[in-house]
């Protein structure tokens, strides 16, 4: 799984093939790493992280955009940003929650995303 989120990361730098994951919804599977991972300091999320960035940063308010309209996304975004508030005491780990909340403010300016935030995680019970 790592050697995929790597390559994932390392082609979204390409406009095109970043475009296509974005319409693919690769976005939604690298933010489901964070809530499937038991640890937010683990290798996995990092990566995936910075694939996240990477896309956001070359395709855009589309790949924004793409976030901002799936529930699973924008509700996944809860959890991990809770964890790294409640256990996250390292410089990398405050580093992740600027992230996650520079992320999640994008999404929150999405107004397809303001019904989603209201939302309770089915995991919650």
């Amino acid at each position: 799984m790592i050697s995929v989120i790597e390559a994932i990361g390392s082609t979204a730098l390409y406009v095109k093939v970043a475009e296509r994951y974005a319409y693919m919804g690769v976005m939604k599977d690298l933010v489901r790493i964070f809530t499937d991972s038991p640890d937010f300091r683990s290798y996995a999320v990092s990566i995936a992280m910075d694939a996240i960035w990477n896309l956001v940063e070359v395709v855009g308010q589309k790949a924004i955009k793409s976030m901002a309209g799936d529930q699973a996304v924008v509700i996944a975004f809860r959890k991990p940003f809770e964890n790294v508030i409640k256990k996250g005491y390292k410089l990398d780990d405050k580093c992740l929650r600027n992230e996650l909340a520079i992320l999640i403010n994008y999404v929150i300016m999405e107004k397809d995303s303001h019904p989603f935030f209201f939302e309770k995680d089915p995991q919650d019970g």
